[in-house]
């Protein structure tokens, strides 16, 4: 436990500090069924508003899961399925327009069911997408929409399970692969950046695919 804690704190510490610097941000839990739409705030918890560029998205088992639609392009901070403290997570999938993601990432804790990104993912600042499989019976985390990083750094990170990119990576920024475990690239990607591999994570091409 002592060392799966000293690799995780890093992770943690920049974490926090994005999360402190989101001070001002709402969250909003899904509250919806399968095939409501993002844009309706009857479908969040609080039922004031949906997530929007400042805010975050969880995604937990007060709900059956489903599919989202997002029923429009969408902005948000932060999105997360389930938590460190709670990761018994339906299956959900995010489909439709595109999803422009902040400099809080997206955040996969799911342990029951796999979590998958249908629509386009767009990075409006430098983020992330994390996996993370603190549990026996951790499930996937399926990125099948395409990730544009628009010129920013976008980190894919996999700890202790495995994250699928099945749409290429796109964009002048750079790419950093971390974590302890594999990212699979199923795709051509075309993103121009340098990339990076860190720590003892993997990265896994398909045949036919291509790191850029």
């Amino acid at each position: 436990m002592k060392r799966r804690w000293l690799r995780i704190a890093p992770l943690c510490a920049a974490l926090s500090g994005a999360l402190a610097a989101a001070s001002l941000a709402d969250s909003y839990l899904w509250n919806g069924a399968s095939g409501d739409s993002w844009g309706d705030s009857a479908k969040w918890l609080p039922a004031t508003g949906y997530p929007q560029a400042n805010d975050i998205a969880v995604f937990s088992n007060n709900v059956a899961g489903g599919t989202v639609n997002l029923n429009g392009d969408r902005s948000v901070w932060a999105v997360y399925f389930g938590s460190l403290t709670g990761s018994n997570v339906p299956a959900f999938t995010l489909s439709g327009s595109t999803l422009n993601l902040g400099p809080g990432g997206m955040h996969q804790y799911s342990r029951s069911q796999n979590e998958t990104i249908g629509s386009a993912i767009r990075l409006t600042a430098d983020s992330i997408l994390a996996e993370y499989s603190y549990w026996s019976g951790q499930k996937d985390f399926n990125v099948n929409g395409g990730v544009d990083n628009n010129g920013r750094r976008l980190t894919l990170h996999s700890e202790g399970f495995r994250m699928f990119v099945t749409q290429p990576v796109s964009g002048a920024g750079a790419v950093f692969v971390t974590g302890d475990d594999t990212v699979y690239l199923r795709a051509a990607n075309t993103f121009s950046g340098p990339w990076t591999i860190t720590g003892r994570a993997v990265l896994d091409g398909a045949a036919g695919s291509a790191l850029r």
